[in-house]
């Protein structure tokens, strides 16, 4: 063994190049386990108390900052989100407490971009886009206001209770509230049929649907035939017929005045504007393919001829004037009275304006029936309604209708 060997046996281990590095990845190794078992620890400390085992975390700072934001502690929340930006620019949290800290001290447009910033980089950051939310409403600028309330509801469904009274009262209260409104609407939100839904609850709710009803007509995303049910449902029920007709005439100006789907032939349902079949015992009634005639869909009604009732009903909104009422029937089965009959009602009367009770004696062929109408002054809504007598016994009764239709007379 020559010298050289002999001094590098009596060299320590820890000495010898290779032995150093060795020594420091032992080290590493230790602090890094040290570190991955701190985290968990550290996450379920309250943030002001972590901050004492992790004082250079800027996550943690960030949560300390917005802690004592919560408690009021305004000059240490804005401190501790500095030092958190510094570390960590693009902390959301951090970044958010600093922007809200510089708007309270008087610098509005600095948190105001901050707390944007803030928003911008997340869109489940509520506390940033409520602040935005509240900021644009406050000062009019509907356009910010209302794009971070619908941030808010697309993530949060519970807070729809909260903004959705927010944007009605807005929209009600400031025409640019209202376009804007029309514009969230109008891109179909997920929240859409929530809110329509929701702003039925009352007058001024059933008036601002039937604004937006009206202002969506040539949007990308027009009212629905479910949504419009439900508004003309709530407006026939709150007896708002002139809203209803407005609306109708706007959005189906060739239907005003007339029998809606006549025909049978659409297959859509307009609420108390469309027609109504109602179940009872000793009836059925169906839009069915008249397939032994020309017809195409008709209304097929078989009658116990006893048991009485309202089987089919529409409202109408027809102006104070005459008309004539017509249609064809078809009557595979007749009694041996006339027993089912068509009546034109005032809502809230019990005299109808006309009544007919189509018959012919020609079975399987279709025949035309008529009825004079005269609709008095203050008749704003009508029923058109097909009804059963009460009989005496049971029979079988079978009728088709079709082309239903009330049209001006001289």
């Amino acid at each position: 063994m020559n010298s050289h060997d002999k001094v590098e046996a009596a060299r320590p281990t820890s000495a010898r190049p290779g032995g150093l590095i060795f020594v420091g990845l032992v080290a590493v190794s230790i602090w890094l386990a040290w570190q991955i078992g701190l985290q968990p620890f550290v996450q379920r400390l309250p943030p002001v108390v972590a901050l004492r085992v992790a004082p250079q975390s800027a996550e943690l700072l960030g949560k300390a900052a917005e802690e004592e934001w919560s408690r009021d502690n305004y000059d240490a929340a804005e401190r501790l989100a500095e030092q958190s930006v510094r570390r960590a620019p693009f902390s959301v949290r951090a970044v958010r407490v600093l922007g809200l800290a510089k708007a309270r001290s008087g610098d509005g447009d600095s948190g105001e971009q901050l707390v944007t910033l803030a928003g911008n980089w997340s869109l489940r950051d509520d506390p940033a886009h409520a602040w935005l939310m509240v900021e644009g409403l406050k000062r009019g600028n509907y356009a910010t206001g209302f794009a971070h309330a619908d941030a808010l509801l697309r993530r949060r469904g519970d807070l729809q209770k909260d903004l959705f009274p927010v944007l009605t009262k807005a929209a009600i209260a400031e025409p640019a509230a209202l376009r804007q409104l029309g514009v969230l609407i109008a891109a179909s939100p997920p929240w859409r049929r929530s809110y329509l839904a929701g702003v039925l609850g009352t007058p001024e709710g059933m008036g601002l649907s039937a604004t937006l009803a009206v202002a969506l007509r040539r949007s990308a995303h027009p009212f629905q035939d479910v949504e419009l049910t439900e508004l003309y449902v709530n407006l026939d029920n709150s007896g708002q017929a002139g809203i209803m007709r407005s609306v109708r005439d706007t959005l189906e100006p060739q239907a005003s005045g007339k029998v809606f789907d006549g025909g049978f032939e659409s297959g859509r349902t307009l609420g108390p504007l469309g027609w109504t079949i109602h179940s009872a015992p000793g009836v059925t009634v169906e839009v069915v393919r008249d397939d032994d005639g020309p017809r195409g869909a008709v209304l097929h009604v078989i009658y116990d001829g006893y048991s009485g009732g309202t089987f089919v009903d529409q409202t109408l909104l027809l102006p104070q004037g005459r008309y004539v009422f017509t249609g064809l029937t078809s009557v595979e089965r007749a009694g041996e009275t006339p027993v089912l009959g068509w009546e034109l009602i005032c809502v809230g009367s019990s005299e109808p304006l006309a009544s007919v009770r189509p018959t012919s004696d020609l079975p399987g062929k279709w025949v035309r029936f008529s009825a004079a109408v005269t609709v008095p002054s203050g008749c704003e809504r009508q029923r058109l309604v097909l009804k059963g007598d009460l009989g005496d016994r049971r029979q079988t009764i079978i009728h088709k209708f079709d082309d239903l239709s009330v049209t001006p007379r001289g």
